[in-house]
């Protein structure tokens, strides 16, 4: 089988998304028997659960496409995966001119040209930027192909239960949470006058708000736990009965393990996808974070925890959504294609 090279970024900045993405894809590689190496900018504190994957890990803290292609150059031929919206068409030429397969994704259908040899957009709405890429290119759309990591595509969802008000509630906003979004939702809570809640925060390993984020966890009325870049993110998603989550990845980890959730997106890019999942019944959006009505997202969120209804038919749609078997197709695409170059 041939080798797997990922390029990929992560960070205070742009979080933890397109890196997370392809480790699951890599994961699947390894667990095929392929060798897999990581170009990536990515600190260590983000990279630290991930050490048990045991890929080659390259720092790569210069993005230029010559450099690039020179770090491909006198490797043997591999699949290439860039994930990044930093990433230009001449990144796909430096790929493809160094002798690689590329497997480009994209979120957003805002480049000039594609180049890569196969292309995949997993969200919700892919269907919708179709029309964006060229017309012959060779896609994987949707999500039947979300990268889900091993630790929630290697094991069924639990089987939940629904019945009177909702105590556990998670709370996670991302690898990087740039806005602060985790400290301002703590301080929402409170609005809330049901009995006391019990929150866990997941702050990601590029958050750089933890001092804020403890202190509004210790002025909570509620009982809050934070958990930072933790490794059990599956246990705790287990084990809470409602999330309010930034939109991402974490979205698709959340509809697979049937969690129902809010969500609030914070990126312009970010905005179809929760328009689809809030239209779809799938999960229940506040809006973009610019405009958030405090008083609104806390009226919304005390109305979910007491209606365990709702809560159940979001979760049904949740776990129709994802299947957890993306990775795997993804991969078997790839092979089909050139898995022996």
């Amino acid at each position: 089988m041939t080798d797997l090279i990922i390029r990929a970024d992560g960070g205070a900045t742009i979080g933890a998304g397109h890196l997370m993405r392809c480790l699951a894809l890599a994961a699947e590689w390894r667990r095929r028997g392929g060798r897999v190496t990581l170009l990536s900018d990515a600190p260590a504190a983000l990279l630290a659960p991930y050490v048990g994957l045991k890929a080659t890990i390259i720092p790569c803290p210069d993005a230029a496409p010559e450099l690039l292609r020179t770090c491909l150059r006198d490797m043997p031929p591999a699949w290439v995966v860039l994930d990044g919206y930093h990433f230009t068409v001449e990144h796909q030429r430096a790929v493809r001119a160094a002798g690689h397969w590329l497997l480009l994704l994209d979120d957003m259908g805002i480049l000039p040209a594609y180049e890569a040899h196969l292309l995949l957009n997993q969200n919700v709405d892919a269907h919708v930027l179709r029309r964006k890429y060229p017309a012959d290119a060779d896609c994987l759309l949707g999500t039947r192909y979300v990268l889900l990591r091993e630790d929630f595509a290697g094991q069924p969802p639990p089987e939940r239960h629904f019945s009177g008000i909702a105590r556990r509630l998670l709370l996670t906003m991302g690898g990087a949470d740039p806005q602060d979004l985790t400290s301002r939702f703590l301080k929402l809570f409170n609005r809330i006058s049901a009995e006391t809640l019990e929150i866990a925060v997941l702050a990601g390993g590029a958050n750089r708000h933890l001092e804020s984020i403890e202190q509004a966890a210790g002025a909570s009325r509620h009982k809050v736990a934070i958990w930072r870049n933790s490794d059990t993110v599956r246990e705790h998603m287990e084990a809470a009965e409602l999330a309010v989550s930034a939109v991402g990845i974490t979205c698709y980890e959340m509809a697979y393990l049937g969690l129902p959730s809010v969500i609030v997106p914070y990126a312009r890019n970010q905005y179809g996808a929760a328009e689809y999942l809030h239209r779809h019944g799938i999960m229940k959006s506040l809006g973009p974070s610019a405009e958030l009505d405090e008083t609104k997202a806390s009226e919304e969120i005390a109305a979910l925890l007491e209606q365990p209804a709702q809560r159940e038919a979001l979760s049904i749609a949740g776990v129709q959504l994802v299947d957890g078997r993306g990775a795997a197709r993804v991969t078997e695409e790839m092979i089909a294609r050139h898995g022996n170059l």
